[in-house]
């Protein structure tokens, strides 16, 4: 009888022992996966930043600039 009661309560202190380390290690930073994350963390290339832009800005607008550049060659010249 006392023996089962020593290991309940060697059971008991080692569960809580266990809950302690892991509410310490979540509630601490972790260095190596905040260095992993600012590794893999890359700045935008320039096709995402163009490819960004509303479509209107990316298509409607060159190509109505070179169809516009295009008739401007027709059109009679101002003096």
């Amino acid at each position: 009888m006392m023996m089962l009661l020593s290991l309940l309560v060697v059971i008991a202190l080692a569960i809580v022992a266990v809950t302690v380390m892991l509410v310490r290690s979540s509630t601490q930073p972790d260095a190596v996966s905040d260095r992993l994350t600012q590794f893999t963390e890359r700045p935008m290339t320039l096709e995402e930043m163009e490819l960004q832009q509303p479509f209107s800005q990316r298509v409607l607008v060159p190509i109505t600039r070179s169809v516009l550049a295009v008739l401007g060659r027709f059109s009679p010249k101002q003096c």
